[in-house]
């Protein structure tokens, strides 16, 4: 439990996703898939070989298959929500949420 909260149980599940899953980073939690779907173009990361070789081709593929691994889920609202395991492995704020701790300071 205690790597949980550290952020080394973050840093180990991201670390088996982040290959296969194009998660944008930068955003804050909730989002709407807007967002992220504008982040992928602007670093073309649908391209990325990784991503294609898990067959995702479009946007809609990788919002289906992040919400398949778990790694996030769309509210009722139709934001996305990212569960803390990932957020915190991929750097990821929560608006309202407690700030993001660095070795240096705070994000």
């Amino acid at each position: 439990m205690q790597e949980t909260l550290s952020g080394e149980g973050s840093g180990y599940r991201v670390q088996g996703t982040r290959t296969l899953n194009p998660v944008p980073s930068s955003l804050a939690v909730p989002f709407e898939f807007a967002e992220a779907e504008a982040r992928w173009q602007e670093t073309d990361a649908l391209a990325d070989a990784d991503v294609v070789g898990a067959e995702i081709d479009s946007a809609d593929s990788a919002r289906k298959r992040l919400a398949e691994l778990g790694v996030w889920r769309e509210m009722k609202t139709g934001r996305i929500d990212v569960p803390d395991i990932f957020r915190l492995g991929f750097r990821l704020s929560r608006r309202g949420g407690v700030p993001l701790r660095t070795p240096g300071g705070i994000v």
